[in-house]
């Protein structure tokens, strides 16, 4: 069996899903998968990676790259190479800037998702017909037409057996990073700081049945039974917020989600209350109605309003996250936030 390591050399203080939903990938292709990511408990060189990338014998490295660490990733890429080793890369600033990432030295460049395509790179697929990749072929950088948004209702779970549990695990025997789950991928809104356009705003959601069957081994099998649903938005479609809440509520686990505040009602708050979920977080950027329209949020300040008041009635600890500071905003716009930061005082804890 041939081996790949995955590379995370961001600073995280938790097990990195993306990870683990692309190492499942690999596996199911009948290779072994390694991981070695860097943390704020133990930061690591680039000698620590090649050298992990030596110990396992490594086939194939792929790297998780972002933009605020490009110069450190080149020298890792450079160092692999150096190595012997095949090098791909992935992530946000690679999708972006594909090309610069394949002159850094990377053998090939994944954009946007990874499932589909590392499995076709793994089963030998020609490149050029690939899509959402980037390579050198002689001279020339090929980049190939994007992958539309994969159709995730039949990936499978996370595997959490390539992480080294033991540089998440804290006091209390937790591993961090195992409480994160996704229900769905992408966002119905349109806002001006947000990806949105990557994919058009196309939505996919996963099986409903697989969820819960992953949060039953996760507490099964690592005891835990307090999850956090990172989807961008929990509530874009009612029948699978409903469906989740009641093949959840057996398991009596706690949870917590994440909201427009357009796309809830009083009776939905209070069936996710009343299967364990226990706070929930809304995008509401401002109280100013001129900023909620430039940026792109189409919510109502109205709605703004009533989403988190609605949640506190339904029992549920309430955080609206505040964004202020646009270039166009005055004075009057920030009484305008703090007028709104007062109206639901009682009801939400903000995050600005």
């Amino acid at each position: 069996m041939k081996n790949f390591l995955f590379i995370y050399p961001t600073l995280l203080t938790e097990a990195p899903m993306t990870t683990g939903l692309l190492s499942a990938i690999v596996k199911q292709e009948g290779w072994n998968t390694h991981s070695i990511i860097n943390t704020f408990r133990k930061p690591l060189t680039i000698e620590d990676f090649v050298n992990k990338a030596k110990e396992v014998k490594a086939d194939i490295v792929g790297i998780t790259m972002m933009t605020f660490e490009v110069l450190f990733v080149y020298k890792l890429i450079r160092a692999l190479k150096d190595n012997g080793f095949f090098v791909i890369v992935g992530g946000s600033h690679p999708t972006d800037l594909p090309e610069e990432v394949v002159n850094a030295g990377a053998d090939i460049v994944v954009r946007n998702e990874g499932e589909e395509t590392i499995k076709e790179i793994l089963r030998g697929k020609k490149l050029s017909e690939v899509l959402g990749v980037a390579f050198k072929d002689k001279d020339k950088i090929i980049i190939t037409p994007p992958r539309p948004r994969l159709e995730i209702k039949d990936l499978p779970p996370a595997d959490l057996e390539v992480f080294d549990k033991d540089a998440f695990r804290d006091e209390e025997g937790f591993i961090k990073g195992f409480h994160r789950i996704y229900t769905s991928r992408g966002c119905p809104g349109t806002c001006t700081f947000c990806d949105w356009q990557m994919f058009k705003q196309v939505f996919k959601t996963y099986s409903v049945e697989k969820i819960i069957d992953d949060i039953k081994l996760r507490k099964e099998k690592y005891g835990i039974t307090s999850f956090s649903i990172a989807d961008d938005c929990f509530t874009v479609v009612p029948e699978n917020v409903y469906k989740f809440c009641e093949l959840i509520k057996p398991l009596k686990v706690e949870w917590r989600a994440n909201s427009r505040a357009n796309l809830v009602t009083l009776d939905m708050l209070k069936t996710m209350k009343d299967a364990g979920c226990h706070s929930v977080a809304f995008g509401l950027e401002s109280g100013a109605p001129e900023t909620l329209l430039k940026i792109g949020k189409r919510v109502a300040l109205e709605q703004n309003i009533r989403a988190p008041k609605l949640a506190h009635e339904a029992g549920l600890e309430v955080y609206g996250c505040l964004m202020t500071g646009f270039p166009w905003e005055t004075p009057k716009h920030i009484e305008n936030q703090i007028k709104f930061v007062h109206e639901l005082w009682d009801a939400v804890s903000f995050i600005v």
